[in-house]
């Protein structure tokens, strides 16, 4: 998820977030070395698509190409 959330503050530091509208997937690789809470993301980003993988990494495209390849066209073929 490359796009942040954006926060709107006021002066006494009070923050909301708003909810990024671009649909967007997660791909959970048990050896990445940060993972987010699923409800974190989901009210953060318009959540479309939450994966789990029994292998891989931050390097999943090298470590786990199949793998990572099949969850990106499944993501993107409900938009084609």
């Amino acid at each position: 998820m490359a796009p942040t959330r954006s926060l709107k503050c006021n002066n006494n530091d009070n923050c909301i977030h708003n909810t990024l509208q671009v649909p967007s997937a997660v791909a959970n690789f048990p050896k990445e070395l940060f993972s987010s809470p699923k409800a974190w993301a989901a009210s953060s980003y318009n959540l479309k698509q939450w994966s789990h993988f029994p292998s891989g990494g931050h390097f999943a495209a090298l470590e786990e190409p199949n793998l990572l390849a099949h969850d990106v066209q499944k993501f993107f073929a409900e938009y084609h």
